[in-house]
């Protein structure tokens, strides 16, 4: 069985998707960023970076969604959520994945802090 930490609004939803459309059995446990409870340290036990998505088998954990949909892909490949067998077109899904972490994730997460008054914290500039 699954297990996948996530948190409302954030991209964790795209590894919580695969897994439905998967059929995979699993356990989704909120983490609640209105308390900081990705700070806590029970939270931080398993993931030291503090950041949703975190998701695994009960043996082994992994985050950032591009690891996650290659995983549940791989671990589910009867669902056909990836090209496994054609190592090509399995790249390009690869770099199209990344593309999207990458761009899209972190424009939403900056649109996010302007939205909601700035409620992560600005990086110094220097």
């Amino acid at each position: 069985m699954f297990g996948l930490y996530y948190a409302p609004g954030t991209c964790a939803l795209a590894t919580h998707l695969a897994l439905e459309e998967a059929g995979a059995r699993y356990e989704a446990v909120p983490v609640d960023f209105g308390s900081q409870a990705q700070r806590s340290s029970e939270y931080l036990a398993i993931n030291a970076k503090g950041r949703v998505s975190r998701a695994g088998d009960g043996k082994r954990h992994t985050h950032r969604n591009s690891r996650l949909l290659l995983f549940v892909a791989q671990r589910l490949p009867k669902a056909e959520l990836a090209p496994l067998s054609d190592p090509f077109a399995l790249a390009q899904l690869q770099e199209f994945n990344s593309y999207l972490c990458s761009t899209g994730h972190v424009a939403d997460a900056h649109g996010r802090r302007e939205r909601v008054g700035r409620t992560m914290p600005r990086r110094s500039r220097r």
